[in-house]
């Protein structure tokens, strides 16, 4: 029997929001912001795109989690799900790395 587990969404994990750039690859967001370099983006840390997020604001985010998850389940086992962008800040957040060492965050996915 596989132990019971309580399931729950919250909505500070989602992925950045790259608003007008989301689904675009580097070339077309940089066509679209020539003063930008997309494969570079963390070196613009403020940079909102559109109906998008900064990289501040997701890393504000991943504060506000964290802070959510020492209040609510400080001495329990807890299995985050979450996306790329996301994780990178989370680590850069909790671990105390500088926003612009970020992009040397590699994740590795297994299959």
């Amino acid at each position: 029997r596989l132990p019971r587990i309580n399931v729950t969404y919250n909505p500070l994990l989602r992925e950045r929001a790259f608003g007008i750039l989301e689904g675009k690859f580097y070339e077309e967001a940089n066509r679209l912001y020539p003063q930008f370099v997309f494969e570079t983006v963390w070196q613009y840390p403020s940079f909102k795109p559109p109906g998008g997020e900064s990289v501040l604001e997701v890393q504000t985010r991943a504060r506000n989690f964290i802070n959510e998850l020492i209040s609510n389940y400080a001495h329990e086992t807890v299995l985050l799900v979450t996306h790329g962008a996301f994780i990178r800040n989370f680590l850069t957040v909790a671990l105390s790395i500088p926003h612009e060492q970020v992009h040397g965050i590699v994740l590795t996915m297994h299959r």
